[in-house]
């Protein structure tokens, strides 16, 4: 329950933690790693037959800069806003 309450929380800053399933090579779920977070950029309602576009780009001007983005999803309002069953933590 008070991992629930934690999940609502960072949920409201617009962060979530990393779901279970994902790991580094013989280490813990990232979700136990306090660094490894998922941020949320935008609610929006999409419809059907339209074309959206996301462009992501970063500011850092040193030669060596790199922009980590390992992965995007898409989650449906009744995943992460479900008010009687929890994210599924996996």
């Amino acid at each position: 329950m008070m991992d629930r309450m934690m999940d609502l929380q960072l949920h409201e800053k617009r962060i979530m933690k990393a779901p279970y399933s994902y790991h580094m090579i013989g280490s813990t779920p990232l979700r136990n790693n306090t660094l490894v977070i998922r941020n949320i950029i935008g609610r929006f309602t999409l419809e059907a037959g339209e074309t959206y576009y996301l462009r992501v780009s970063s500011c850092n001007t040193q030669e060596a800069a790199q922009m980590q983005l390992d992965y995007l999803e898409w989650v449906p309002e009744g995943v992460y806003a479900n008010p009687t069953e929890a994210e599924d933590l996996w």
